[in-house]
């Protein structure tokens, strides 16, 4: 039965049909079973679909007549507090918490609707940690300005 388990999270990355999900997860109680048998001291459990959603990980598995379809998971005790910008910390810490979440974006193959959805979030999140998030420009530079940008420097 522990080959089953394979079964169940190849089928979440997308690699198996959806028909193995349907004999995964109706197997799934044998499993977590076999898995619990293990060792008296080590339990595990199941997340279980309710309401056509499955919450794996941090993303949230839906379950369409046609296909599965992600959006980003979180949990009902999630709160939008990162390290603020404006505390004396070292800035690559703060800016680690700000790459993490732009990752989690770009991880998953999201619908548009739910990726601008986690999109505000993120903004949400840096507005109420002080980060600046207005987007810089790219200078413009005027043809002088520009050969002196690609003149070589030499020591």
């Amino acid at each position: 039965m522990v080959g089953g388990a394979v079964v169940c999270v190849l089928t979440l990355r997308g690699l198996v049909s959806n028909t193995d999900v349907v004999s995964c997860l109706l197997n799934i109680q044998a499993i977590l079973t076999d898995f619990n048998a293990i060792h008296l001291k080590l339990q595990f459990t199941a997340e279980v679909e309710r309401d056509t959603k499955l919450n794996y990980l941090d993303i949230t598995i839906y379950r369409t007549p046609t296909n599965l379809k992600t959006s980003i998971h979180r949990k009902p005790m999630f709160t939008d507090t990162i390290i603020p910008y404006t505390f004396d910390h070292p800035t690559q810490h703060k800016y680690m918490a700000v790459k993490f979440l732009f990752n989690t974006l770009n991880s998953y193959d999201l619908a548009k609707e739910d990726y601008q959805h986690e999109l505000n979030i993120i903004h949400n999140i840096l507005y109420n940690n002080s980060f600046p998030i207005t987007p810089q420009k790219p200078p413009v530079h005027t043809p002088a300005q520009q050969q002196v940008l690609q003149t070589p420097r030499h020591k």
